[in-house]
């Protein structure tokens, strides 16, 4: 099977430890990650990021903070990840890439959803893929890792479960 740019493989991880250890699988550094920061958490996140040598830089768009990091060595993907899952958790965009730091397109679009009987206009970010690029985004309430892919190297279900196959998870699937 494969996933053509505009598909995504979804990842049954439910364990803070089996995203790290999928994470740690690709052994490739920097790791580009963007994480959607609720203000009332942003000091003690700064802080882990400076406690921990974490370049980063803070980008508001539609009064939200997005922390764009730059992960350089093994030694901080578990304390950064455990930050991450702990967002996307809570259904904040979070999402990293080995490939390009700019995978989120600015310009994003709003759309009116309907919660019961109350209309609300929400922004959702967009993804961009360059030729040979792979995003990771934490599925709602961090359920799983979503992989948006235009790399043959993540391209089929078949290869990312070779990859995998030792977290021992069988809850994979395409997802159009």
């Amino acid at each position: 099977m494969t996933v053509h740019p505009h598909q995504t493989v979804f990842i049954g991880l439910s364990q803070l430890d089996e995203m790290i250890s999928f994470v740690k699988l690709e052994e490739k550094y920097p790791i580009f990650l963007i994480i959607d920061v609720p203000s009332f958490m942003e000091d003690d996140f700064i802080k882990e990021l400076e406690g921990n040598g974490i370049l980063f830089r803070k980008d508001v768009i539609e009064k939200r903070s997005y922390y764009r990091l730059e992960i350089s060595n093994e030694a901080q993907v578990g304390p950064m990840f455990e930050c991450a899952y702990t967002f996307g958790s809570m259904n904040d965009f979070v999402g990293w890439s080995f490939d390009t730091p700019n995978f989120l397109d600015e310009s994003w679009r709003e759309k009116e959803y309907l919660f019961g009987i109350f209309k609300r206009r929400y922004s959702r970010p967009r993804l961009v893929l360059e030729d040979q690029s792979t995003v990771f985004w934490i599925a709602w309430d961090g359920i799983g890792i979503e992989v948006f892919s235009t790399h043959s190297k993540w391209n089929s279900v078949d290869q990312i479960q070779q990859m995998c196959d030792y977290l021992n998870t069988s809850r994979m699937s395409k997802l159009d």
